[in-house]
């Protein structure tokens, strides 16, 4: 599914962030991206969503080498992205209408995909995502986590085969982010996309990352991966391994920032 290949990146006057960094995903995987502040999470994403450019070496999606941003690639960001201007239907018909506007040229729109009818994917989403009651209000008038919710329903009413998640419960109470946990989780097992998220909570990686990828402070050269098979299984947090795996990932992560400070 994603794979790269000797990339380099680094941001102007900088050190760099990824030398020579290679990392590979398969299709279907669940995986989660963690890491000190500026160890580069949130650029991995972003060279992934094609919203960044390597400069050097490749990344390949799907067999092909990622020149700009796909349209069966979905990314939800932590500032959820709503118009302010538009309800909450609005916003999660937006894709659909702009892919329904192009057609299935695989450019702007999948090629191949049959666009429903705009109205009534976007209320079946809503409706899952809780949002039926307040689809005709617009952002300022509803909850952080309504906001996020509707971002959730405008990216998966695409139906992506890869979900790209910018640390998109941060910011809301525990409540609804494990509400939202949940949810990501089992629709992940459901449709067996490839889930890649950017997180800076232990707890929240081990619970949806079947891999968890460690990064360290600049430059990035290796990957170092945990296995964590339990992962989106509804009771693992309740589990002596899921424990275990949150204290091991702790630790690595902190045999990383000792092994960056003593060089």
């Amino acid at each position: 599914m994603l794979e790269l290949r000797s990339v380099s990146f680094r941001y102007p006057q900088q050190t760099p962030i990824f030398e020579q960094f290679a990392w590979k995903v398969k299709r279907g995987e669940s995986w989660a991206i963690v890491g000190p502040s500026g160890c580069g999470k949130s650029t991995l994403l972003y060279l992934l969503a094609g919203l960044k450019l390597a400069e050097s070496g490749e990344i390949l999606v799907e067999g092909a080498a990622l020149k700009k941003p796909r349209p069966h690639t979905g990314l939800v960001l932590q500032d959820y992205g709503l118009l302010p201007w538009a309800t909450l239907r609005e916003n999660v018909t937006l894709g659909l209408r702009v892919h329904r506007f192009y057609g299935p040229d695989g450019i702007h729109a999948p090629s191949g995909k049959v666009i429903r009818e705009v109205e009534v994917q976007g209320d079946a989403w809503l409706e899952r995502l809780g949002l039926t009651g307040v689809g005709g209000q617009y952002p300022g008038q509803v909850s952080g986590g309504q906001r996020q919710r509707a971002a959730l329903a405008r990216t998966l009413a695409m139906e992506p085969d890869l979900l790209l998640m910018d640390e998109p419960f941060a910011s809301l109470d525990a409540p609804t982010r494990e509400s939202l946990q949940k949810f990501i989780a089992q629709l992940q097992a459901e449709t067996s996309m490839t889930l890649v998220i950017v997180t800076h909570s232990v707890e929240e990686a081990v619970l949806l990352g079947k891999k968890v990828l460690i990064l360290d402070l600049p430059p990035n050269r290796s990957a170092r991966v945990i296995d964590n098979p339990g992962a989106g299984s509804s009771d693992y947090a309740l589990s002596s391994g899921y424990q275990e795996t949150c204290a091991r990932l702790r630790q690595k992560l902190g045999q990383g920032l000792i092994q960056v400070g003593s060089g």
